[in-house]
């Protein structure tokens, strides 16, 4: 696994977002995982607003 990243899984069938980032002094991973459609409501938005 490398220091920091991130990738698209499920949580109870919900697409989430995830991003994680290791303590190089501790060697925690800190993860924080976000509902994918709420990040992606504003550029949808946008998106759709420009058709």
């Amino acid at each position: 696994m490398s220091r920091e990243g991130s990738f698209i899984g499920e949580i109870a069938g919900e697409k989430m977002y995830f991003a994680y980032k290791r303590n190089n002094i501790t060697g925690w991973i800190l993860i924080i995982a976000l509902p994918y459609n709420a990040i992606m409501a504003g550029a949808n938005k946008t998106i759709q607003q420009a058709r």
